[in-house]
């Protein structure tokens, strides 16, 4: 994937015991977009 890219389609919870170490942080603005391209493509209304 390109920098950047994350896989949308392998949503998942798992246990932070799995994570090495951080890779950066979202701010909150770009998280809201992340959110709501998520829920389109689930299917989800806005809560």
């Amino acid at each position: 994937m390109k920098p950047g890219a994350f896989d949308a389609q392998g949503l998942g919870t798992t246990d932070t015991s799995h994570f090495i170490r951080c890779l950066g942080q979202v701010d909150n603005a770009t998280l809201e977009i992340v959110e709501e391209r998520v829920r389109i493509w689930l299917g989800l209304s806005r809560p």
